[in-house]
């Protein structure tokens, strides 16, 4: 499903009720892909449920998006979209603001300035679970005449939303602001100033990391009134989840919120390391998971002991919920491990180790064992065992180890290969791994690897052969290294390759790029495990590798 509409150019546009700056003539552009995500409790940036929540805004350029044709053309940098769409955007918010000024008329109010300006709420969620909002919050978020909501604002929440309400996404995400923080703040003001009640949904807390004071500073400057209605913050909703207290008498005396990136001119997290590494304290980390490894080493090397529990949760509270528990000095390891995606906190200290789940958390390292004896005790009970697996067992599927564990313990044991995910994804994109002339060998890599094996890094001074199709298992998060150092020893920056989500299933997802942006394309799309990667000229056979190039490798096809 994708949504290619023709979009206006339009430069940084303004809002205010006293110079809404003209449209220029129409200078079409697709939007980039549309796409359903059902993984995702948030609302992401080009997501169908996006458009459909908002369609009120392209009501008069878009009759049914449902409908939209596949992108045909290419499609302009990630600036360029954002100002189409705030292009496509403004004529109805033009209308809506001409619209509550002569309801305001019609009140007998002689003239919108007379009657004083609207309210401005500054609302927060919380952490996703639509049952941590405030009873203040739910009566609000249903009164509103407009809601500019963030990407951390969940779908369960967004659902309460009045009937009359009209929304409007101002998320952020990394390489694309649908907003900037000025024209947030000119939003507010033009319907505040309109007569509006104006909601501002912030996921979480709307003053803790939220930029809920910068907002409050500028409305208030202006003569606004604002209520902030607080929210439960992401540390608080999720540790409760986890049963954590963030302090706890004789183990923590303290806690403290750090974000893991900072405005420009900000203090950089890596650099209060040493203040923060607190034995009796709790640390929270919020947006932290790029420059969490750097963090963890500076917090150890400050003194934090390695040992100091830890537990990183990605979407918390919400039905996606995942988390990983370790010990300070392995937990960058484990969160790449198991490819956790944004939004994840990072929660540090021994108030960790009292949640019931630590325990068991620790006790996975024998789970590998635990799987032996069940298999050996009912294979030693006559039962016949099948034990199924993903793709083929033999290939990054820990088979062998398993196989070797039971003919050790006089078990016969017969393997049923499977159809690798490689092949099967490899087929479904009309990719020919090998080919006379193109590709003479495939290489299959998997992204991470055990304690003590070869990380994926180091093997690719061997991998980088133009001659050779490579193949990436579980490599989401280490591929941007992978790709620079691929480079780095030779594989030509113009390679063909592709990044495919949940290949073959209803849910497939793909992007095809270059290899030198193919990263940048996986984070732009948001693809989340499991994830493969194929790259080398074999993947430019592909009858859609053209149609991918004809889209600025903008292309995600969804199955």
């Amino acid at each position: 499903m994708a949504l290619c509409t023709r979009l206006q150019s339009f430069p940084s546009s303004s809002l205010s009720s006293n110079h809404i700056r003209p449209t220029k003539a129409l200078n079409f552009h697709p939007i980039c892909s549309l796409h359903y995500n059902s993984h995702s409790p948030f609302t992401e940036k080009h997501s169908i449920e996006r458009y459909h929540r908002d369609q009120w805004l392209y009501k008069t350029q878009l009759e049914n998006i449902e409908n939209i044709a596949s992108c045909s053309s290419p499609p302009p940098d990630s600036n360029s979209v954002r100002q189409n769409e705030i292009a496509l955007q403004l004529p109805e918010l033009k209308k809506l603001l001409q619209v509550l000024r002569e309801k305001r008329e019609r009140e007998g109010c002689g003239g919108w300035k007379k009657c004083g300006p609207g309210n401005v709420f500054l609302v927060g969620t919380g952490p996703g679970d639509p049952e941590l909002l405030t009873l203040k919050a739910v009566r609000v978020i249903q009164s509103a005449d407009l809601l500019l909501y963030d990407r951390l604002v969940s779908n369960d929440v967004l659902d309460l939303v009045g009937p009359n309400a009209r929304l409007l996404y101002v998320g952020k995400t990394a390489g694309y602001h649908s907003r900037t923080q000025e024209e947030i703040h000119e939003l507010l003001l033009s319907f505040a100033e309109a007569g509006a009640t104006v909601v501002r949904l912030k996921g979480g807390d709307p003053l803790v990391f939220g930029r809920g004071g910068e907002e409050m500073d500028f409305l208030q400057q202006q003569g606004i009134h604002v209520k902030v209605i607080p929210g439960i913050t992401a540390a608080s909703g999720i540790a409760a989840e986890l049963g954590i207290p963030l302090t706890h008498r004789g183990v923590a005396n303290s806690v403290r919120f750090l974000t893991g990136h900072s405005r420009k001119g900000g203090t950089d997290p890596l650099f209060v390391a040493e203040n923060a590494a607190d034995p009796d304290s709790t640390l929270v980390i919020y947006m932290g998971l790029s420059t969490f490894p750097s963090l963890a080493l500076k917090l150890m090397h400050h003194g934090l002991p390695p040992n100091t529990p830890a537990v990183a949760v990605e979407r918390g509270t919400t039905p996606q919920q995942r988390m990983v528990f370790a010990e300070l000095k392995d937990l960058a390891n484990k969160i790449t491990t198991v490819e956790l995606v944004s939004p994840t906190l990072m929660i540090i200290g021994n108030v960790v180790a009292l949640s019931p789940l630590w325990s068991l958390s620790m006790n996975e390292a024998s789970c590998m064992e635990e799987i032996h004896e069940l298999l050996l005790s009912f294979a030693e009970a006559g039962a016949t065992v099948v034990r199924l697996k993903g793709g083929d067992p033999l290939v990054f599927g820990r088979g062998g180890e398993e196989m070797d564990f039971l003919q050790q313990q006089g078990i016969h044991v017969k393997v049923i290969p499977g159809i690798t995910a490689a092949s099967g994804i490899a087929a479904e994109l009309g990719i020919p791994l090998t080919h006379r002339g193109v590709a003479n060998s495939v290489r299959f890599l998997t992204g991470h690897s055990r304690k003590g094996g070869t990380d994926p890094l180091f093997v690719a001074e061997n991998a980088a052969d133009p001659d050779s199709t490579l193949v990436i298992y579980m490599g989401l998060s280490t591929f941007p290294s992978l790709a620079q150092k691929l480079m780095h020893h030779g594989l030509p920056p113009n390679t063909p390759a592709v990044a495919v989500e949940r290949g073959t299933t209803p849910q497939q997802r793909m992007v095809f790029a270059e290899l030198k942006d193919l990263a940048n394309k996986i984070t732009t799309v948001e693809l989340v495990s499991p994830t493969l990667m194929i790259i080398g000229n074999v993947v430019a056979l592909s009858p859609l590798w053209s149609l991918s190039m004809n889209e600025a490798s903008c292309l995600v096809q969804a199955k």
